[in-house]
């Protein structure tokens, strides 16, 4: 695994250079408006159709992602990877709760084809209440998860094993596993990193995002190094041999 974890830095070195990822973060949302002191975790950001009484817009925040479809990955943003409207509605909550607010108001999400593949796009009205709210106890440091915008300043490597084509899962559908299981086939292996806006959390969890958009069931021999001021994450997706989704009669 040591070897692995050699060549995921070794690879990491190369396309932070060649593609640029230098020594600043990726903005995962633009926002334009006022900003305020934070008054919720962006869990606790609320979703509604109207702005309610006794709530003022703040401002307008929008983020996007163009949708990577090749099996093979080099090079490729995870937020690009991992293009879904939960990722976007994450990075939605994350920017508005910086800002000061404390809903989205009118979310909408769209699809729009371009030569580049499929570009998804979300937008949402920014709100917080009007009357004076005393400042909450609570600093980012008790986020549990890693934030869904630190996909924008990852880098991804995915370098398949088999020409198999499998239904995508959820990252949350994806397991660990320190060794292959006996019933598991490897389908390829995974690189993600950054050289600065990430954490060792979401550099690993991005590994779990990758493999589920490949449909793999399990991440083994998973591992991450320091790289300067970012991170570098290394696993080899795997699934069953016989997929019990696909084939029923292997339940």
């Amino acid at each position: 695994m040591q070897a692995l974890l050699r060549r995921g830095l070794t690879t990491l070195a190369a396309l932070g250079v060649l593609a640029g990822c230098g020594a600043h973060a990726r903005s995962a949302a633009r926002y334009s408006g006022d900003v305020e002191g934070a008054l919720v975790h962006p869990a606790d950001i609320q979703e509604l159709p109207a702005l309610p009484p006794g709530y003022y817009e703040l401002g307008q925040v929008d983020t996007r992602c163009t949708q990577v479809r090749e099996r093979e990955i080099s090079r490729a943003w995870l937020s690009d990877v991992d293009c879904t409207e939960a990722r976007l509605s994450s990075a939605l909550k994350e920017r508005a709760a910086d800002v000061g607010g404390s809903l989205l108001v009118g979310k909408h999400c769209y699809s729009l084809k371009e030569s580049s593949g499929v570009r998804v796009v979300c937008r949402a009205m920014v709100g917080r209440p009007q009357t004076q709210t005393p400042r909450p106890e609570f600093t980012y440091l008790d986020e549990v998860e890693p934030r869904a915008s630190q996909a924008w300043s990852i880098r991804v490597q995915y370098t398949p094993e088999s020409d198999q084509v499998r239904p995508p899962r959820t990252p949350q559908n994806v397991t660990e596993a320190l060794n292959k299981p006996v019933s598991h086939v490897l389908l390829g292996s995974v690189v993600t990193g950054c050289e600065t806006g990430c954490t060792e959390a979401g550099a690993r969890a991005g590994l779990f995002a990758v493999a589920g958009r490949m449909g793999a069931n399990s991440v083994t021999n998973a591992e991450c190094a320091r790289r300067q001021k970012g991170w570098v994450c290394t696993g080899q997706a795997t699934g069953f041999e016989v997929d019990p989704e696909l084939h029923p009669e292997a339940r």
